[in-house]
């Protein structure tokens, strides 16, 4: 059984793998199998994004999907800008160009700029930071970050793939500790998980 120390924590997972291409119901691909194609990380991303729309990055993620045929892999960025909008903001995982950035319309979106104006108002650290102090602990590759409300408390999940895992850190965002760490290889029955 493999084993991931980081001083006194510890994650073991069992061996267990399923490789799916990509998810039949909606075409989105497993960012494990397409990872390796990103050529910037998910840091640098955040940066271009936010060169293109200026403001508060509160979400990022590499993204596949499968439209029509044609695979198509890019990193999304959402920002709250400095007019208080809420953008969606696309990159070529490869060279890093921006090829859509647009004020975000969709209603769900629209009430998330609420709760992510508030979680920013009670962070201390950017969307950017928070990836940074996960990276530093955890060897795999940064493909997601989100700021999120737990409890009451700002925190940001950052998502790493390593080989077949993919790892989850939670981050608190005031200070920019680690709460907690969970080791899946994708069947979500066979995840294992430890708090500190």
């Amino acid at each position: 059984m493999p084993m991931l120390r980081l001083g006194s924590l510890s994650i073991v997972a069992a061996l267990a793998f399923v490789v799916l291409p990509f998810d039949e119901e909606d075409e989105h691909i497993d960012v494990r199998d397409v990872a390796a194609q990103a050529k910037i990380g998910l840091v640098q991303a955040i940066d271009l994004a936010l060169k293109a729309q200026p403001g508060s990055a509160v979400e990022a993620e590499l993204e596949g999907e499968v439209e029509d045929g044609k695979t198509e892999i890019f990193y999304e960025v959402m920002v709250v800008g400095t007019d208080r909008g809420l953008f969606e903001v696309k990159l070529d995982c490869v060279t890093g160009a921006v090829f859509e950035a647009a004020r975000a319309t969709d209603p769900d979106e629209l009430e998330e700029l609420a709760v992510f104006e508030v979680l920013l108002s009670n962070s201390k650290r950017t969307l950017k930071q928070l990836v940074e102090a996960a990276d530093a602990i955890v060897k795999g590759q940064a493909v997601s970050a989100q700021l999120e409300d737990d409890h009451g408390a700002p925190s940001c999940e950052v998502t790493f793939v390593h080989a077949r895992y993919r790892i989850e850190v939670e981050v608190e965002a005031r200070g920019g500790l680690i709460r907690e760490l969970e080791l899946s290889n994708g069947d979500d029955d066979e995840d294992a998980d430890d708090e500190d």
